[in-house]
């Protein structure tokens, strides 16, 4: 009996450790804190939770808003396949809506272009989340040169050059992230592929190719919401 109600209660609370992780964004920010815009177009302040609100203006990417409390039922709204919600914010001294899809509680990095995307993003995570500890020494002879980063948070950043090809990957914990934040990093840390090319956002498990030998893969992988990005020779 002893054994039943021990198997009931970690399963409960299994239940609610996968709950917690699976979170949408909108459940994960309250009144005062501060939210970054993630899109390069900037992103429209509207009077009301409606994308035919009166525009107010229309905020530029990096810019930071005040989330605030708003006593209206939380709308839904879906732009560019992203789902999500309308949020009440604080822009400078102006108040009103704007559709969180674009918003992230990472403050962004500088917009890059292909050809400084790769030290451009490595330096980014070095700056948003404390270095705990870098490796160069290959860990196989395959590897003509390798870079590793271990970071705070349990962020990581495997870049790996063997002969015939490339590829990085970079894991961030599903406690502490959301796909769409990583998936909202990932269009500004490799802008050829949401440029040239569209990568059309799926949740947990998104795949696109630049061309034959360039991809971008963004997936859920157990504990972690892996980038990852391959080059072949």
């Amino acid at each position: 009996m002893h054994f039943f109600y021990l198997k009931l209660l970690f399963a409960l609370l299994f239940t609610s450790v996968v709950v917690l992780a699976q979170k949408s964004f909108s459940d994960l920010y309250k009144p005062g804190d501060k939210l970054y815009v993630y899109s390069r177009e900037g992103l429209s302040l509207r009077e009301e939770a409606d994308p035919k609100g009166k525009l107010i203006l229309v905020a530029s990417y990096g810019d930071e808003v005040t989330v605030v409390a708003d006593s209206k039922p939380r709308i839904a709204f879906t732009s560019s396949n992203i789902p999500g919600a309308w949020v009440k914010v604080k822009y400078h001294d102006l108040s009103g809506y704007l559709f969180n899809g674009f918003l992230s509680r990472l403050k962004p990095m500088p917009v890059t272009t292909p050809d400084t995307e790769l030290e451009a993003f490595k330096m980014y995570l070095k700056d948003q989340f404390k270095l705990q500890k870098e490796t160069k020494t290959p860990p196989a002879s395959m590897y003509v040169e390798y870079d590793k980063l271990e970071l705070a948070n349990g962020v990581s950043y495997e870049h790996k050059i063997y002969e015939g090809g490339a590829s990085i990957t970079t894991k961030f914990p599903v406690t502490s992230f959301t796909f769409q934040e990583v998936f909202l990093l990932a269009r500004i840390a490799y802008p050829e592929f949401f440029t040239e090319k569209k990568c059309d956002y799926k949740v947990d498990q998104m795949e696109c190719e630049l061309n034959e030998s360039t991809s971008l893969a963004l997936k859920k992988d157990g504990d972690f919401f892996v980038v990852l990005s391959g080059v072949a020779d």
